[in-house]
């Protein structure tokens, strides 16, 4: 490519072969960088804007986001020079724009950017182009990383539709079945399992019915999809049937040396260990399997009658303290506090007016349920499950009736530590017509930004002060137990550190100790989690934290850490010691409150 002609044509065969030839690593970078400067040299406009809107697509891939942005304002400038706003190609400037700026967190911007864009492409692009189902797509995505699953699943609908609509033979598009896969995913953060396991299924139905679509890394997700669903729906049975199909067909294409086949067989693991071994006259269920069986055998019972009209308004389902609220209950979790029970929720004035009457309904349930009957209750388990008021619900977990809101209370966000988010946010609804309760429990799940910011910032302290700086401190002064301590409080903090990288709203909190494993164990099998390589080596460290090599393996994850706060555009420092990121990421933080600053400028 010289400085002096530029050829779109020639522009994108050359970066063709790159791919073809799988060199894009070493020679897409020099590739585009020099297009880019031919076609400045050129003064073409229309050439530097053809070669941004590919080098855009290589930045958001490699995590260069702060060129991504120049690139981003430049073709921003572009279009305008070359008018063309409201135009179809205008249209997908914006798109290419906002998704590089999503993908960079620059989440504000990006959103005006895919509002503007959906407003054009109402005129601009026709239904049956791809571009305009992909905008909804990515705009779903942004709404997705922001805690607004609610929106994100309504613009993935809004894209599902028009796929539908444009292809040829939707019964048998594996774009759609890929669409289908994520709404169902989704879905299953909303905790709409039954939605969920119809779109998975749907889309495991496309690859079923026309087999010579299997021949696809898509297939595999669509399998790993719906075992998810069923999994998550409490049918680990079922579920490891097609996780085992899907890590098959992994090791066939990509091989057991990849890192889909590494995260796919710990999803097996992991479902393998949730079916419990049961005398055989006796199904297998988890707890919340059978809590939802119990509550689709008895719901009409409990609201027979003079209650009929109380079951619009009632939210049902299990959640708080338990493991089996968490989905990791197993044998040895059924001595105590197990069986068939439910949560059923009430605001206080239905509460009021029929808490009494559906509680006696609900003791006088059969407290044997598909050979499961209901364990002796400890006595901190009393009060889990039964009639009880929303108010009531959080309170006896948070001490209070509501989330604090988003602005102008951190010091009551920052009383509630994560164990504590975690019981009050765990579980599953099974119906809530009325999405009060829902909606409270939303509140509690969406911490806010400045808030998850300091603690990072707090968990990268402890982190440094712990592993990277006190722990060889400990062992030259020949202080095993306090080395071994260190060892505790780091892998304690990291565990924190991942859940609140990966945002409460859409990963959850990290549970008390005796889960904290088994739960990063789960968020580290979901696709697309941030450090989700870090959970092996912090079980090493948790189970030998004397070992020669402990040291090596926390600078491992504390390097891992840095990386990941570069990628997600919370520091520039490629400082090793996790205090100095400190300042970088509270310089994130937009409220001014001491609260969320314990990096305190001078005056």
């Amino acid at each position: 490519m010289t400085r002096h002609d530029f050829s779109a044509e020639d522009f994108y065969r050359g970066l063709d072969e790159i791919f073809a030839h799988h060199e894009a690593a070493t020679k897409a970078l020099p590739y585009l960088q020099s297009a880019l400067a031919s076609a400045r040299a050129t003064q073409d406009l229309t050439a530097e804007l053809t070669v941004i809107s590919e080098f855009l697509g290589f930045d958001r891939s490699h995590g260069r986001h702060e060129h991504s942005r120049e690139l981003s304002e430049r073709a921003l400038d572009l279009r305008t020079q070359l008018h063309l706003e409201n135009t179809p190609e205008g249209t997908i400037i914006l798109i290419n724009v906002a998704t590089a700026l999503r993908q960079a967190q620059d989440y504000t911007r990006a959103r005006t950017l895919y509002e503007r864009a959906v407003t054009e492409a109402h005129h601009t692009l026709p239904d049956t182009d791809r571009q305009k189902a992909a905008l909804y797509n990515n705009f779903s995505m942004l709404l997705s990383d922001t805690g607004d699953l609610p929106g994100s699943r309504e613009q993935l609908l809004h894209a599902l539709t028009l796929m539908r609509a444009s292809s040829p033979a939707p019964e048998q598009d594996p774009d759609i079945a890929t669409t289908l896969t994520n709404l169902g995913l989704l879905e299953l953060q909303l905790e709409d399992t039954s939605s969920a396991l119809e779109h998975t299924h749907a889309a495991l139905s496309i690859y079923e019915e026309h087999p010579e679509l299997q021949e696809s890394a898509h297939y595999t997700s669509a399998l790993a999809g719906y075992a998810q669903a069923l999994f998550v729906s409490g049918e680990p049975a079922h579920a490891l049937e097609y996780y085992e199909k899907a890590l098959a067909l992994i090791e066939k294409y990509y091989g057991k040396s990849s890192d889909y086949y590494a995260t796919t067989l710990e999803n097996v693991q992991l479902v393998r260990a949730a079916v419990p071994s049961t005398p055989a006259d006796r199904e297998h269920l988890s707890g919340l399997q059978l809590s939802r069986a119990y509550w689709e055998e008895y719901a009409d019972t409990l609201f027979a009658g003079d209650l009929r009209e109380l079951r619009d308004r009632a939210a049902v389902g299990l959640s708080g303290h338990g493991s089996e609220c968490y989905g990791f209950d197993d044998e040895l979790s059924r001595d105590h506090d197990f069986g068939p029970r439910l949560c059923i929720w009430l605001t206080n004035e239905d509460f009021a007016q029929y808490g009494p009457a559906l509680s006696a309904r609900y003791d006088a349930l059969p407290s044997t349920f598909r050979g499961y009957m209901r364990s002796a209750t400890s006595p901190r388990g009393q009060g889990r499950s039964g009639v009880m008021s929303i108010d009531s619900f959080f309170e006896s977990i948070t001490g209070m009736s509501h989330a604090p809101d988003q602005t102008g209370e951190e010091h009551l966000w920052l009383s509630l530590d994560e164990a504590t988010l975690a019981a009050a946010t765990n579980g599953e609804v099974f119906a809530d017509p009325l999405g009060a309760f829902s909606a409270r429990r939303r509140g509690f799940r969406l911490m806010p930004e400045d808030v998850r910011l300091y603690l990072i910032s707090q968990r990268l302290g402890m982190a440094a002060q712990t592993g990277q700086y006190n722990y060889a401190r400990m062992l030259s002064r020949s202080d095993r137990a306090a080395a071994v301590l260190c060892v505790s409080e780091f892998v304690q903090t990291v565990c924190s550190l991942v859940f609140l990288v990966n945002s409460p709203a859409s990963a959850g909190y990290l549970p008390y100790y005796k889960w904290q494993f088994a739960a990063l164990r789960r968020l580290s099998s979901r696709m697309g989690t941030r450090l989700a390589d870090v959970g092996d080596t912090l079980e090493k460290l948790a189970t030998c934290p004397l070992d020669a090599h402990a040291q090596e393996w926390i600078d491992e994850v504390c390097g891992k850490i840095g990386r990941q706060l570069r990628a997600d555009g919370l520091t520039t420092s490629t400082d090793s010691f996790l205090e100095w990121q400190r300042p970088y990421v509270e310089a994130h933080i937009a409220s001014s409150s001491p609260l969320v600053h314990s990096i305190q400028e001078e005056a």
